[in-house]
């Protein structure tokens, strides 16, 4: 007995994160619907800022959560990023749903860059309560013209969902990545080319993957799968709206030596995880081939590279060819969202009224994406 309540701290550490993070979603979504409605009157300018600053705020409280309150020790390496906000076309390996949490957390370290991070998503994200709206792309007509913005603009991210289907999706991924550049959208704009996560004990996948490879002529892989070139491809239409392509490979170091499996949130939050390594490869847009498949081999190469990271992640506990870089969420910057978002929903369900506010608005916002993407399928 005298063991069991740090085992117990422990094994419910998630709670608090979870039922703020997703509890404060109606909070930030109501939010953005006010600005929403001060948009018919301010001019756009002030309405992109504004929802930036506050999208910027949530992040915040998630990196609170998910560095701070976790104890999880995040190490970044390898290219320094520039202190000047720039729009990025950001690869990443996909292994876990934490890996979207490290795009929040890299986006919201660099300060003003915060509020930047629109998806690519899979079609079946969009029917997600709330967040499907929340992430999904923005249709903006003309007629309202270049100063003012509506409701819909403010809150939906600017994401955009693909069902896998190559004519369909491909449609889809221009229309999208055409209204980010023709609203001069600040962009980080997060692609996995993978195309789903990789799990170390799905053999068949791996198989499969590496069977795909050798359909390609291209070296097999062990750490991730062979990417996908078409999302990559199509990126490039609005290649002139990015400054760089950010590499991003992550590992998870956990309990045991070599590869753990990925956290979901639990066990991130119960001490399954101890570190996060993050390395960026920062390279100029300017800087990638011309020729469609001279890029294709560029992103092979890049897998390869993210491959062999990996490799020496597993053996050695780091990416120890690379120094480790200063990447600092500091509290000041954190704790103040934190603080008013958990507020404002330990207000609202303590309060008959508030109870009522957030079921509303729960339920509201996510018949509104249901019934928009109803349309649109």
């Amino acid at each position: 007995m005298i063991f069991s309540g740090p085992v117990v701290v422990r094994w419910f550490r998630w709670l608090p994160p979870a039922f703020v993070i997703m509890g404060s979603a109606s909070t930030y979504m109501t939010a953005m619907a006010l600005l929403g409605l001060a948009g018919l009157v301010l001019p756009a300018r002030a309405s992109n800022r504004l929802e930036m600053l506050l999208y910027s705020s949530y992040q915040r409280m998630i990196g609170f959560w998910f560095e701070t309150w976790s104890c999880v020790e995040f190490r970044f390496y390898g290219d320094r990023l520039p202190e000047e906000p720039e729009n990025v076309l950001y690869l990443s390996n996909h292994q876990c749903t934490m890996d979207w949490v490290i795009v929040e957390l890299l986006c919201v370290k660099r300060g003003e860059w915060g509020g930047r991070a629109r998806y690519i998503l899979k079609d079946t994200i969009k029917y997600l309560p709330l967040y499907g709206w929340m992430l999904s792309e923005v249709r903006v007509s003309n007629s309202y013209g270049s100063y003012f913005i509506p409701l819909a603009v403010v809150t939906q991210r600017g994401g955009i969902f693909v069902k896998r289907r190559r004519g369909t999706d491909q449609q889809t991924f221009i229309r999208g990545l055409k209204d980010l550049a023709e609203r001069n959208t600040p962009t980080w704009l997060i692609l996995f080319p993978e195309g789903t996560r990789f799990n170390p004990y799905n053999q068949a996948a791996i198989e499969r993957s590496q069977e795909y490879a050798r359909s390609l002529g291209i070296p097999e892989l062990k750490h991730v799968l062979t990417p996908k070139t078409t999302g990559f491809e199509l990126s490039l239409i609005i290649r002139d709206h990015f400054a760089a392509v950010y590499d991003v490979t992550i590992y998870y170091e956990g309990n045991r030596r070599g590869r753990s499996p990925s956290p979901d949130m639990f066990r991130f939050f119960s001490g399954d995880c101890q570190r996060v390594h993050v390395h960026i490869r920062r390279t100029p847009v300017a800087d990638l081939p011309v020729e469609a498949e001279e890029r294709k081999v560029w992103l092979y190469d890049t897998f390869c590279r993210k491959d062999r990271l990996l490799e020496e992640a597993i053996a050695t506990g780091s990416y120890s060819s690379a120094t480790p870089q200063s990447l600092p969420l500091p509290l000041s910057y954190t704790l103040l969202p934190t603080l008013a978002f958990s507020g404002v929903l330990i207000g609202a369900l303590s309060h008959r009224y508030g109870r009522w506010w957030w079921l509303g608005s729960f339920v509201g916002f996510s018949l509104l994406g249901y019934v928009r993407m109803a349309f649109k399928s």
